[in-house]
This record gives C-alpha cells, sequence and structure tokens, in this order.
C-alpha cells in the first residue's frame, strides 16, 4: 500500500493499481489488512476514474471489517475504575495503581 500511494503521489496512477494488485486482493476473502487494502484500491481505481469499480471495493470495506471483527465492529476494551470488586473477587486496579503514587498525586493535582 506504501509503495502504491508513493506511485500515485508521483502521478503514476497505472503503476499504483499494478502495486495493489496482490493476491490478497480478494473480494471473498478477508486477511487483517483486507479493509485497508481495499480502500487504497478504491481510492486508487478512483483518481483513474474508474467510479464503478471504486464503489464495488469501498463497499467492501465494512463487509471485510465484520467478518474480522474490526473497524466498527470492533469489541471496545472496557477499563472500569470504581471501587468494587470484579466478579471473581478480585479488585479492580486504581489509577495509582496504574501509575504510581508520585504520578496519581500529580495527576490529581492538575
Amino acid at each position: 500500500m506504501v509503495l502504491a500511494y508513493a506511485h500515485q503521489d508521483s502521478g503514476d496512477e497505472e503503476a499504483a493499481l499494478l502495486a495493489l494488485q496482490i493476491p490478497e486482493l480478494d473480494l471473498n476473502r478477508a486477511f487483517s489488512f483486507s479493509p485497508r487494502l481495499f480502500a487504497a484500491y478504491a481510492d486508487v481505481l478512483e483518481s483513474v476514474g474508474r467510479y464503478d469499480d471504486a464503489r464495488r471495493w469501498r463497499n467492501q470495506v465494512p463487509v471485510a471489517e465484520r467478518a474480522l471483527g474490526a473497524g466498527h465492529y470492533e469489541e471496545p476494551d472496557i477499563l472500569d475504575f470504581d471501587d468494587d470488586e470484579d466478579e471473581d473477587g478480585s479488585s479492580v486496579p486504581r489509577i495509582s495503581d496504574l501509575l504510581g503514587d508520585a504520578e496519581a498525586k500529580e495527576k490529581r493535582a492538575q
């Protein structure tokens, strides 16, 4: 993708297209990098005026994200900083536990 954008920045759109046409560029398969690859390919297709093809690849971005559980479909990391105990009876870490006492005092002072 970096090479494709370098070609695109230098005005060589055809070289950019060729750089992205790798075996993993497949509408029916999703790799961890597929959403970015599909979007990059759509960008280059659009820049050469192939709008219908670009729309098809851009529409695959959320499909790949959903299949991978990435992007808008990614489960957020949730940290709970209250005084309650976890379900297993262990204590939830406090900010002072994570930062150390001196840093926590400094953060509170700000």
